[in-house]
């Protein structure tokens, strides 16, 4: 099946000076550092990011501005809403019985805790963990689950 006309102008055209104009080892550093702030899925890194993503702009010639949007306001808007953020400074989930195990741990990985996770107590929260691959095993208190839960609903 052929390309059609205008990805075979953007071939013919665009990418060649794309590709003239790359500079690989420049592209792995720049997401090397828009990694190190970004991924831990904060508004302090987020604003980090955005700073070096300017700078980046910049470096290269182009004119950067950086805007501040406010967010939030009553539903039916159309604005983002974010409603509340989230300070995380530590967070962990550990097996303590029959065995001790840690298995999620937000400093060796942020995105272990999503946001709009829901804080716990200082002293830890506990209960049973129940691994769930049937919709009939979402009584759990606490579950790590492969199953798609969007179509489920809890049956009374």
């Amino acid at each position: 099946m052929p390309l059609p006309a205008s990805l075979q102008s953007l071939s013919r055209t665009v990418l060649p000076l794309l590709h003239k104009a790359s500079n690989g080892a420049r592209v792995v550093s720049d997401v090397k550092k828009i990694v190190r702030t970004d991924r831990w899925n904060s508004f302090d890194h987020f604003h980090e990011t955005t700073n070096t993503l300017a700078a980046a702009y910049e470096q290269a010639g182009a004119a950067a501005s950086v805007y501040s949007v406010p967010t939030g306001g009553p539903v039916g808007t159309g604005r983002w809403l974010i409603h509340e953020a989230a300070d995380i400074h530590g967070a962990t989930l550990d097996i303590v019985s029959p065995v001790r195990k840690r298995l999620l741990d937000w400093a060796r990985n942020p995105w272990h805790v999503i946001q709009w996770s829901a804080s716990t107590p200082r002293e830890g929260v506990t209960g049973d963990l129940v691994i769930i691959d049937t919709e009939e095993d979402l009584a759990a208190q606490i579950a790590c689950q492969a199953l798609a839960l969007a179509g489920c609903r809890k049956q009374k």
